[in-house]
């Protein structure tokens, strides 16, 4: 999904990695390609993209208000959200993935967290 986001840093040290604000939420994400050079303050439309690297862990929890939490220092969350579709809602952001879908289509409907091992950030060209 498409959001607008305003770049809120730009590491000096890893130069994939790029925070941002959007629907309220600072990430930080893992940018392993920029199509043009983003500055601080600017505004962007750009795709947030979880990613799994071995196994998806997807549990139900009893949570009452859906959430992002950063794990650590790196790129890795937890997503806690209602899922629909094959889509987890946190607030005003959606992640949407294939699997989510067919392989835990039976926790529709109830609040899940789902661990990402890094969130990918996308600009748009």
């Amino acid at each position: 999904m498409i959001n607008l986001i305003t770049v809120d840093s730009v590491s000096s040290e890893i130069k994939e990695e790029v925070s941002v604000i959007v629907c309220g939420q600072k990430l930080t994400c893992f940018a392993s390609y920029l199509p043009y050079e983003v500055k601080v303050g600017g505004v962007y439309s750009a795709e947030l993209l979880p990613v799994i690297f071995d196994n998806y862990i997807v549990e139900e929890v009893d949570f009452s208000k859906p959430k992002i939490v950063r794990k650590g220092l790196g790129y890795s969350y937890d997503f806690i959200g209602k899922l629909k579709d094959g889509c987890i809602y946190c607030g005003d952001l959606v992640f949407c993935d294939d699997v989510l879908l067919t392989d835990f289509g039976f926790l529709d409907g109830k609040l899940i967290s789902w661990k990402i091992d890094r969130l990918d950030i996308l600009f748009s060209k």
